[in-house]
């Protein structure tokens, strides 16, 4: 709890309307309100519920009287026995430009009664993290049937394989995407519903996923930051992206598995200025992959992996902008191990 009233603190810099004033403690209760002066609107209105009885109480987030404006709404360390499932249009009749969810277990299905009907020109922010997801994600989800025995019968049961992003359709205005700390495993293009047109940061960092299909990112047309960090990819493709990309500045594929990055990876990626690269098993930086990038990016990270410092690693003296920031140190031979790649590349040798 004492986390949750940090992060709220720290966080009210928010421009647009004022937030509704927080309805009677007896009307919302498990869920609590706080207003806060904010030199931009007023009023910042964020509205808690990490107390134990939430998951049952999940339509008092705008008290009896509904009709609120609410910058933030936060669900956090919710415990419950079986995976949350959000009520059938939740948040229907108030707007919430915030919603973050953490740490609580959610249902594959948990958007699928549409919770955030009418936040389509309000929602800028979804977090959903750390909530046991797992599997693949998918739009209109496939469903699967079982038969189970209840009351002396066997019934048909069906279920949701995957996890159904079909409640994002219409968030016309949602800027920022985080669904961390999951167990994703694979992404496609119909991952994510079409519509999002203002997305500009989409995180899936510190998942399992080790496929992402092709044209996976081309239904972000202001897609800015993408993090895959922390996943299992072998392999990156540059038909994931838009031909030519023209919005990607910030690519962060850290702590992954990619051992070779294809000619074409940074080809018309015209946007691009900064690439994380740390912390995989890239041996060789080869001229031909790079050179599509060397006149727009500003910071390459490749520190943490095996890098072999041999006469291929010249172009960083020749091609490489004096003002790019290049963070990496050879791995081999012995007598480079641990020099920088700027160093490495003047004394180099075949």
């Amino acid at each position: 709890m004492m986390t949750t009233l940090i992060l709220l603190v720290a966080y009210f810099v928010h421009f647009g309307n004022a937030g509704s004033l927080c309805p009677p403690k007896a009307d919302m209760n498990p869920w609590f309100c706080i207003n806060t002066p904010s030199s931009h609107q007023g009023t910042y209105t964020s509205v808690i519920c990490n107390r134990p009885g939430c998951e049952k109480h999940l339509d008092r987030v705008d008290g009896v009287t509904d009709h609120l404006m609410l910058d933030r709404v936060v669900i956090s360390d919710v415990n419950t026995s079986e995976p949350l499932m959000l009520p059938e249009e939740w948040l229907s009749v108030s707007r919430v430009r915030e919603l973050e969810i953490r740490d609580t277990p959610l249902s594959r299905c948990f958007l699928c009664k549409n919770p955030l009907s009418g936040q389509g020109y309000y929602l800028k922010k979804l977090v959903v993290s750390s909530c046991s997801l797992n599997g693949y994600l998918c739009t209109n989800c496939p469903k699967l049937g079982k038969a189970v025995y209840r009351n002396d019968h066997y019934e048909k049961v069906y279920q949701v394989n995957g996890i159904d992003m079909i409640g994002l359709r219409g968030l016309k205005t949602l800027e920022t995407l985080d669904l961390s700390f999951n167990k994703f495993e694979e992404v496609t293009n119909t991952s994510f519903p079409y519509g999002l047109i203002n997305l500009k940061t989409l995180v899936l960092s510190h998942n399992i996923i080790s496929e992402i299909s092709t044209k996976t990112f081309t239904n972000f047309p202001a897609l800015t930051t993408l993090d895959l960090s922390h996943n299992r990819l072998n392999l990156l493709k540059r038909d994931v992206f838009s031909v030519p990309d023209l919005t990607l500045k910030v690519l962060d594929v850290s702590w992954n598995r990619l051992s070779v990055l294809p000619e074409d990876t940074f080809s018309l990626m015209i946007g691009l200025r900064e690439v994380n690269l740390a912390n995989n098993l890239v041996q060789f930086l080869p001229l031909t992959t790079w050179n599509h990038a060397l006149s727009a990016v500003n910071i390459i990270d490749v520190s943490g992996n095996f890098l072999i410092c041999d006469c291929h690693i010249k172009w960083i003296l020749t091609n490489l902008s004096s003002t790019t920031k290049l963070h990496g140190a050879c791995s081999s031979p012995s007598k480079l191990a641990d020099k920088l790649l700027k160093y490495a590349a003047g004394i180099a040798e075949c």
